[in-house]
């Protein structure tokens, strides 16, 4: 892969990054809450599943997925469900009165990490993306590798 090759993904990256999408929904919840520890744990959870989501791309998964409709129908519902508890939860749910009432830690981190890496849309964009910038000539694999951080890296700079 060439560095303009690398500078390409790196800007198509950019523009993917500045569209809001489900996990910008969860960090700005949690920023406008003004909870720092947890919006960093979004973040960091938001990253990781990127890389998941690239991962299941590269391994071929994201073909398979794309083809099964029930599986992706299943992981829609399951994304909408979780976002739309969400929202219900801050529209409605009165404020925690006390520390002791806010949730367990881990929370934000997996609500992040498992909206962002069981994004269908999201699989299927990768394994679209991702082959405009590989070059067949040369290995395959590290070149998927460079990608795949580079965007994590834009991803964690993003947020």
């Amino acid at each position: 892969m060439t560095f303009q090759t690398w500078l390409a993904f790196a800007a198509a990256s950019c523009i993917v990054l500045a569209i809001p999408g489900p996990t910008a929904l969860i960090i700005m919840r949690y920023a406008a809450g003004g909870e720092r520890d947890r919006v960093a744990r979004v973040i960091v959870g938001a990253v990781l599943g990127d890389a998941v989501a690239l991962t299941i791309c590269n391994l071929g998964l994201g073909a398979l997925l794309a083809t099964s409709t029930g599986i992706v129908t299943i992981l829609k519902a399951a994304a909408a469900a979780y976002l739309i508890g969400l929202g219900l939860k801050s529209l409605f749910g009165r404020g925690p009165a006390t520390e002791q009432a806010r949730p367990r830690g881990g929370r934000p981190f997996l609500g992040a990490f498992l909206v962002t890496a069981l994004n269908p849309k999201g699989i299927a964009f990768f394994c679209v993306l991702l082959p405009q910038f590989v070059d067949g000539s040369a290995p395959i694999l590290p070149q998927l590798a460079i990608l795949q951080a580079t965007f994590c890296v834009l991803s964690l700079m993003a947020f």
